[in-house]
């Protein structure tokens, strides 16, 4: 999780452009950017509950998007915010001058990599075209609302041969990470029922 934040990085119901050009592109691949220490700490606290080849889901880091554009969408849990927030690292062939986090100190882990995940992970998001993005807006007891895009705790994104979740803390995931990629059955069916899903 970053401890960066500028007003330049929203949540998706404040990010028209980028959800634009996530629908009109596909996902070519997905990459943790994380601190290898967090590597350690997450094989440690799941290895009796998930499979090594799950890690790359829970594993604490930033995502990065890679689309077929070129561009390079990137997404973290933003604690003032208590959002998943969205920003582009690469844009029209340029990297962004803003940092989100600590690029140089990080290592970067596909999402099919060979040990921490599997060559078929997000196989039903890889270069399939997206049908639909959807925000999950979720208040915790006492959360002060402070900014229009507050709460935004997950994002479905669908294509035509399934979804993924990306969920701050909405999963029933065995795991310390906040910000996970998940399935919508892992998460409570009573945080469904008190949460408002917006189509962006």
């Amino acid at each position: 999780m970053s401890a960066f934040t500028d007003v330049l990085c929203f949540g998706l119901t404040e990010a028209k452009d980028i959800v634009h050009t996530l629908k009109s592109n596909t996902i070519e691949k997905i990459v943790r950017a994380y601190n290898p220490y967090a590597l350690e700490m997450s094989i440690k606290d799941s290895k009796s509950v998930l499979n090594t080849s799950a890690i790359f889901n829970v594993l604490i880091g930033e995502l990065l998007f890679y689309l077929s554009n070129g561009d390079v969408i990137g997404f973290h849990a933003e604690d003032m915010k208590h959002s998943i927030v969205a920003w582009y690292e690469v844009h029209q062939g340029k990297q962004e001058e803003e940092c989100y986090f600590l690029r140089d100190l990080c290592s970067y882990m596909r999402h099919d990599d060979p040990v921490y995940s599997h060559k078929d992970n997000l196989a039903h998001i890889i270069g399939n075209p997206i049908t639909s993005i959807k925000v999950v807006v979720y208040e915790k007891m006492n959360e002060v609302v402070r900014f229009n895009d507050s709460s935004q705790r997950g994002i479905i994104i669908e294509t035509a041969k399934g979804h993924m979740v990306m969920s701050y803390g909405l999963d029933e995931l065995p795991v310390l990470a906040p910000f996970t990629l998940c399935q919508k059955s892992d998460i409570p069916q009573e945080i469904w029922d008190k949460a408002t899903i917006i189509e962006v």
